[in-house]
């Protein structure tokens, strides 16, 4: 008995002091195992067409969704690095940003240690414990399922993003700006600027929370003045908006003068509901009050404050894109937040050992058991991913696009294919363009009459000659038709399938794809 005290004594020693490391592991778990569900939905659609675009073309891509001769907004540094990578390996596009996804988690989670070892010294580990921890759960209702957003229930489907990476990316410079990786002065701003030129052009909103990050940093106490920090943070970011300038795909300069103001709209979601969603966060703000004595810390509550500001102004001027900034508002201060619970933690072990143990024994047993929930239902997956492995088999399920692989073989990719609009919003990532998606488009002066359009040919009331009229506007060479979600195709395809199966180009379980105007030859 004696041994075995000891050694459950000697593993909870080692497990309390690599804590952080065992939750990174579990969530990679989850990421990783995700990654091969193939269970994609929203956002990763127009990632993938973006990758697509850079695969077939990385010189001069394309517009990922139509067929203009138009900038896209996400042709970014990070998505052209992902189509570098799917065209050295031959590993298709929806499985490489899926692998990125799993890639952008370590990069976050060895950022955001390297970010709070900055402050935190030799507490880091046990500090980014509760920090990540508290990223993950500390929520209120319905928290936002929106990129950028980190909680346990989105994030596995967020990490492909370019917002995933440039976040891990910021949490890096925002490090080197702290000191937390030893840089000399001359090559710490040549990988700060690297650095912010990427998230620049990767993922803009981001960027505002790195430069008001880096800006705040100037307030620390040192023998330098805060106007000389600033000078050389703000010669910096004027470098980085000049690379950015410089970056060939698309704009930086036209999205930010307006073309973004697009997104405003969809973003609007950012300021509703906002207390409920966040307020654990709001009644543990008390903690974040000990940040007061440390140099650094102060910053981060500086940093917290500039957010605020920026999140108000979004919503005062119409700017709703800016409440984007809610996330890392959130995310830094549950950092504080877990900071000072270590510190608690800590000065528990010194003066209750006993008692301090105890508690960590029981945050142990409630994590471990609300795993379980989780755990048990992915053990199935995780087998038939290690037998896939082993056997050499496709990895990752295609279930929720399979139906779709058909597309390259019949489709070119400058073709224009005429679906329904959530179709559409998958169909560029095989092949062809698309009249309309899901979301809004920078630098598609008509994408909202796309849209109308589209949703229009394929309303039940419309009749033979509106959708006429619409394929004459558009000139698709291509009708693809969702027989599960469109109840009214048998009426569309026999308009332009007079054959019948004359113009029917391929069919299976979910959809037929029909060549229009074949009537004619």
């Amino acid at each position: 008995m004696p041994h075995i005290r000891h050694f459950a004594a000697r593993l909870g020693t080692i497990l309390s002091q690599h804590r952080y490391f065992v939750l990174c592991l579990f969530v990679l778990y989850k990421v990783a195992i995700a990654a091969t569900n193939g269970l994609w939905y929203g956002d990763f659609w127009e990632h993938s067409a973006v990758v697509a675009a850079f695969v077939a073309n990385p010189l001069h891509p394309s517009h990922p969704f139509f067929d203009l001769p138009a900038p896209h907004a996400f042709l970014s540094p990070y998505h052209l690095l992902i189509a570098l990578f799917a065209r050295a390996t031959g590993l298709d596009v929806t499985n490489s940003l899926a692998l990125f996804g799993v890639i952008n988690y370590c990069l976050l989670a060895w950022a955001l240690f390297c970010y709070i070892r900055s402050f935190a010294g030799n507490a880091a580990s046990r500090s980014s414990f509760y920090a990540l921890l508290f990223i993950l759960f500390l929520w209120g209702t319905n928290p936002w399922g929106h990129s950028g957003f980190l909680h346990f229930e989105l994030i596995a489907d967020v990490l492909p993003y370019a917002s995933s990476f440039a976040t891990a990316v910021s949490f890096f410079a925002l490090a080197i700006g702290f000191g937390g990786i030893r840089l000399s002065t001359a090559w710490r701003a040549i990988a700060v600027t690297v650095m912010g030129t990427i998230v620049l052009l990767s993922h803009p909103l981001t960027f505002v929370f790195l430069a008001t990050g880096l800006f705040c940093q100037c307030l620390q106490p040192d023998a330098k003045t805060v106007a000389h920090r600033a000078s050389r943070v703000a010669i910096a970011l004027g470098v980085c908006g000049a690379l950015g300038a410089l970056w060939p795909y698309y704009s930086i300069i036209d999205l930010m003068a307006g073309a973004g103001d697009i997104y405003h709209s969809s973003n609007l979601i950012m300021y509703v509901d906002a207390l409920q969603r966040i307020w654990p966060v709001l009644v543990l703000s008390p903690l974040m009050l000990g940040a007061l004595r440390e140099a650094r810390q102060r910053t981060i509550l500086c940093h917290i404050a500039a957010l605020v500001l920026i999140y108000a102004l979004g919503y005062l001027s119409g700017k709703y894109s800016y409440g984007r900034d809610i996330t890392f508002i959130v995310i830094l201060a549950q950092i504080l937040i877990g900071h000072h619970v270590a510190k608690m933690e800590t000065r528990l072990d010194a003066s209750h050992p006993e008692m301090a143990d105890r508690l960590r024994i029981l945050l142990a047993a409630g994590l471990l058991a609300s795993a379980v929930t989780w755990l048990l239902p992915t053990f199935t997956r995780s087998m038939t991913v290690i037998n896939s492995l082993r056997i050499g088999r496709q990895v990752s399920n295609q279930q929720m696009y399979a139906n779709l692989t058909f597309l390259p073989r019949f489709v070119k990719p400058g073709e224009v294919v005429l679906s329904d609009i959530e179709t559409s919003w998958v169909v560029p990532t095989f092949s062809g363009k698309v009249i309309a998606g899901l979301h809004a488009q920078a630098f598609v002066g008509d994408y909202e009459k796309r849209a109308l359009d589209l949703n229009r040919f394929f309303d039940s009331k419309s009749d033979d000659k509106d959708r006429q009229a619409i394929v004459e506007s558009y000139r698709p060479t291509f009708l693809l038709l969702d027989k599960q979600d469109t109840p009214n195709w048998q009426t569309i395809a026999a308009q332009f399938d007079p054959g019948p199966g004359k113009c029917r180009v391929f069919e299976n379980a979910r959809y037929q794809l029909l060549r229009l105007g074949c009537e004619k030859h």
